[in-house]
């Protein structure tokens, strides 16, 4: 269900949802200024549910005294929004990393033993951001963070 929204207040909802868990985990959660877009429209509920998968990962696959960083950016050429989700975790590794978008994938260079879940996250925020009509992707390196880059077209 498409609707006209800022997504300065979808971005802001993610971050109070997942302050706390955060703030248990001694994670710092920053965003950075939104810039505004006018006639961004969107499903907000898909768009909200695409970033608490990754921006979870972020904060469960971070180092303790971690950090993540939210940042967006209006990108006028390709006529869309680029989100940001930068952690200082513990990476994916490389051999790995064709697998992150899979149905049930968890890295093998982290305990997940407590950590619940099963590996359903990634793969379901892909398919949210696909039925956006945008695109995500990632860049990582081993005990250095992960950033999610999320896509997303405006009109």
């Amino acid at each position: 269900r498409k609707e006209t929204v800022k997504l300065a207040d979808i971005l802001g909802d993610v971050v109070n949802i997942m302050s706390s868990a955060a703030k248990e985990r001694g994670i710092r959660l920053m965003l950075a200024p939104v810039p505004s877009v006018v006639g961004m429209d969107t499903d907000p509920k898909l768009v909200k549910a695409a970033v608490l998968k990754i921006l979870e990962n972020a904060i469960r696959y971070n180092a303790a005294n971690g950090e993540v960083k939210i940042n967006a950016s209006l990108q006028e050429k390709q006529k869309g929004v680029l989100i940001e989700i930068q952690d200082t975790g513990v990476g994916v590794p490389t051999a790995e990393q064709p697998l992150v978008f899979t149905k049930f994938f968890r890295g093998s260079n982290f305990n997940t033993t407590d950590i619940s879940g099963a590996g359903l996250g990634l793969y379901i925020a892909r398919e949210y951001v696909k039925l956006l009509g945008g695109k995500i992707w990632f860049k990582s390196e081993e005990e250095k963070g992960t950033t999610f880059f999320i896509f997303l077209p405006i009109s």
